[in-house]
């Protein structure tokens, strides 16, 4: 398998003069068809011994949805992006790396002003935007109180993202993770690292989970999703998952929205180990007599008791990006997916490997007889938008 080849105009010049006043190398990426803006970003970028890839609005956002972290600038003509330009914003921000500046061409709003913005077409102006240093993003994270979890969710600042995964055997995406994101008013984007664990502490785990499924299942019925063929992916922690109204409040969701069971997957999430397996056994028996497929998340070393959680109803396993990566590796770790995926196979369980990140990777996976994948090498978490443009250049490439 090879990832699909984006086509490109990609000029360069000296690479060793290539960087910003941060000391990063200069790569941008510019998503125009614009002559007015192409020659003098060309010129600039030149000048400085960078180099420039050079896309339509559709091909740069299949670029940005896969491992980008050398873009130093993603530079976008507002008047070439068109209502493509929030999925920039999205992308540059939250996918891409955290070094990368988003720069719109032509931007006339207020917000987009400044140094964000490039508003004449000339080298001068390129050269110096490009020359804005970049702000780096904050290390420390906020203590939220409950009382401000509240305030998340009333607020609606819990975002979705949705991440394919793909059948190894003929490249087929069958399914999107659903992964949630806040973005606060004061302190930005945060990780769900930091704030999925704030919600489980402060009780509010239901409330997170049906939040996101809400979010997932109304975009899962709208025009990015409606008639291709994708189902959904949705993390369920194990508190919720156990809880005897669970199976009927998912299957009422879901019924409402005209959806089928075959179309959810229920992923536990294990943030504290299972202790009482009888409770969770009925719960998950429930949600099978309902038809839905229940995967076992982020299976890695630290999951405590593996081989009595897979004597309970799932239909699969996802393996953590921690032991994929260490495959091929001389530690002892290298042995534990091949060991943990053998064992899921013996009882029938479908097995997705995510932090798939390199073809080394997915041949290694493939032959281990990983039946999906899940990663940068595939894609990113991508905003509902940008999932059909992402899809189209997906699948043309498997033609």
């Amino acid at each position: 398998m090879r990832r699909p080849s984006i086509q490109s105009n990609a000029t360069a010049a000296v690479p060793n003069r290539a960087h910003t006043d941060m000391g990063r190398a200069l790569h941008v990426l510019l998503v125009s068809e614009d002559p007015r803006w192409i020659v003098p970003v060309r010129e600039a970028v030149a000048a400085e011994g960078g180099v420039v890839e050079t896309m339509s609005a559709r091909a740069a956002i299949a670029r940005l949805a896969g491992a980008c972290e050398d873009l130093s600038h993603v530079l976008v003509d507002r008047r070439g992006a068109g209502e493509m330009l929030d999925i920039f914003a999205d992308l540059t921000t939250d996918i891409a790396s955290a070094e990368t500046i988003l720069l719109v061409l032509g931007a006339r709003k207020p917000e987009l002003t400044g140094p964000r913005a490039i508003l004449t077409a000339s080298r001068r102006s390129v050269t110096a935007a490009l020359a804005v240093p970049h702000v780096r993003p904050r290390d420390n994270e906020p203590i939220l109180p409950a009382s401000e979890l509240w305030q998340v969710v009333k607020d609606e600042m819990i975002r979705t993202r949705y991440q394919p995964i793909v059948r190894m055997a003929d490249r087929t995406v069958t399914t999107v993770e659903v992964l949630a994101r806040l973005n606060h008013p004061v302190y930005g984007a945060l990780t769900p690292n930091w704030f999925v664990p704030r919600f489980e502490d402060s009780g509010l785990s239901f409330t997170l989970t049906d939040l996101v499924s809400t979010h997932a299942f109304a975009d899962q019925t709208g025009p990015h999703f409606r008639g291709r063929g994708l189902a959904m992916a949705v993390n369920y922690p194990l508190n919720v998952l156990a809880h005897p109204l669970a199976a009927a409040s998912l299957d009422k969701k879901r019924a409402a929205l005209g959806l089928t069971p075959d179309q959810v997957v229920l992923e536990l999430t294990e943030s504290r180990p299972v202790e009482d397996f009888a409770t969770l056994g009925r719960s998950l028996e429930a949600l099978r007599k309902l038809s839905y497929r229940i995967s076992i998340d982020d299976v890695g070393p630290a999951v405590k008791n593996l081989e009595k959680l897979m004597t309970l109803p799932f239909t699969g396993l996802k393996l953590d990006k921690g032991i994929v990566r260490m495959l091929g590796s001389a530690g002892p770790g290298a042995a534990v997916a091949p060991r943990v995926i053998e064992q899921a196979r013996s009882r029938g369980l479908n097995v997705v490997a995510e932090g798939v990140e390199t073809q080394e990777t997915w041949d290694r996976l493939s032959a281990l007889g990983v039946q999906e994948a899940q990663g940068f090498f595939i894609a990113r978490p991508l905003p509902a938008a940008a999932v059909p443009v992402w899809l189209d250049a997906w699948r043309g490439a498997s033609v």
